[in-house]
């Protein structure tokens, strides 16, 4: 579920709630499972490498964006969202996976964001903070490019 509520004409919140179930049960090593898992990667610099700390075969997570628009091409963005696996999943002293109880291994992922969109592209320099690994800070540049598509069918 995703939403927006706009506040202001240059301000705008919104929030996120996802969740996911599943009967899955362990079957290989840990991290054959953790592979399996479904991510939860709420941003784009967070789709990119893998985080066993953010697979989860039952989780809840919730975030929340607000959204500044100071001038008409210039967007500054913050997402900050809590994950919570429902069951996790670990490993035991051989390495094989096993249910490592529930409702813990709590995450916290936040960004921030200045976007600034032209008529052909967008620039966006951001930084982020991921609970796991600990203290784990990323910093980045994304320029993406507007092309458009030849007609499929004509």
């Amino acid at each position: 579920l995703e939403r927006y509520y706009p506040v202001h004409k240059h301000f705008v919140f919104g929030e996120i709630e996802q969740g996911l179930m599943s009967f899955q049960r362990v079957y290989g090593t840990y991290m054959a499972d953790k592979i399996r898992e479904a991510a939860f990667a709420p941003t784009p610099s967070t789709r990119n490498y893998f985080n066993p700390a953010f697979r989860n075969d039952n989780y809840v997570a919730i975030g929340f964006l607000p959204i500044w628009n100071p001038v008409s091409n210039l967007q500054l963005r913050g997402s900050f969202y809590g994950y919570q696996p429902v069951r996790n999943i670990g490993a035991d002293a051989d390495g094989n996976a096993r249910y490592d109880g529930w409702l813990h291994g709590t995450q916290f992922i936040g960004e921030v964001a200045a976007v600034y969109n032209f008529s052909f592209a967008s620039l966006s320099i951001y930084g982020n903070y991921l609970t796991n690994p600990g203290n784990n800070w990323n910093f980045g540049i994304s320029f993406g490019l507007y092309f458009r598509a030849p007609r499929f069918i004509r």
